[in-house]
């Protein structure tokens, strides 16, 4: 599944229909798989003749531009019958079958398998994607507990996050799948975002995840605080943070490769 932030740049100039790789992915008349609307067309094309269309939802993309009825309009027309979906979550197949009224068969959380955890971490909080009123929040806490508040922008990649080792990472930007959330799970830091109801079944209050309201700065500190002070919140959070991440990218797998077995053999 591609990176949103990745998309929503490489979305800003439409690259016309690639006839190329439409006659290539024909000849083979095998399974394609569309990770994007962009290449949603071509993958539609070059199965008319034979051959099976699958599309891996990264989320329903309307919603990345709510600015742009004319382009949400455009990328909800591609989502055909003639595809078979697998969503990233209950949401994003709900809110398909709202928009398009196509069914999605398989529901695969995104995620890939981690490395073994790191064992130490840095006097240091990491932000993604924090507003101007989140920020301070986070500053105080940090302050009053001789922590540094390392602030990253939005596009910010879990690497990046990872080679500062920090305590806790809390990720402010919304996210369609819990491809970024369980990324970050995976580093050895506690996990903190706002509650996301998209992300219920794998992002997990208390137990892999402290969670808060997006507006409520008293409830961000409060956990904040329990993952700096705590070691044994930290302990345990981050541990069931790393094996969550690591059983989703081993079910992602597995699962991916199922239903693709399962689409093929359907009858049509």
């Amino acid at each position: 599944v591609p990176d949103p932030h990745h998309l929503a740049r490489k979305l800003e100039v439409v690259e016309p229909r690639d006839e190329i790789l439409i006659a290539a992915l024909a000849d083979r008349a095998g399974i394609a798989v569309a990770c994007d609307w962009t290449a949603a067309e071509a993958v539609w094309l070059a199965t008319v003749g034979g051959g099976l269309p699958v599309y891996l939802l990264p989320a329903v993309e309307s919603v990345w531009h709510p600015a742009d009825p004319a382009l949400q309009s455009r990328i909800v027309a591609g989502y055909r019958p003639e595809f078979d979906y697998i969503a990233p979550n209950r949401w994003t197949a709900a809110q398909l079958q709202a928009e398009a009224a196509w069914e999605v068969r398989r529901r695969i959380a995104p995620a890939i398998e981690p490395d073994a955890m790191s064992d130490d971490a840095e006097r240091a909080i990491v932000t993604i994607g924090a507003g101007a009123g989140d920020r301070p929040a986070v500053d105080a806490v940090c302050a009053s507990e001789r922590f540094a508040s390392i602030h990253l922008e939005a596009d910010a990649r879990p690497a990046e996050v990872a080679a500062l080792r920090p305590r806790a990472v809390i990720l402010f930007a919304e996210q369609q799948s819990s491809l970024l959330p369980f990324a970050l799970m995976s580093i050895g830091a506690v996990y903190l975002a706002p509650v996301d109801p998209r992300l219920g079944h794998e992002v997990l209050d208390g137990y892999n995840a402290l969670l808060f309201g997006r507006d409520d700065r008293d409830q961000l500190q409060r956990s904040l605080r329990d993952a700096i002070t705590d070691d044994a919140v930290w302990t345990e959070l981050r541990t069931n943070g790393h094996a969550s991440a690591s059983r989703a990218g081993k079910t992602a797998l597995r699962a991916t490769k199922d239903a693709l077995d399962e689409f093929s053999m359907a009858s049509v």
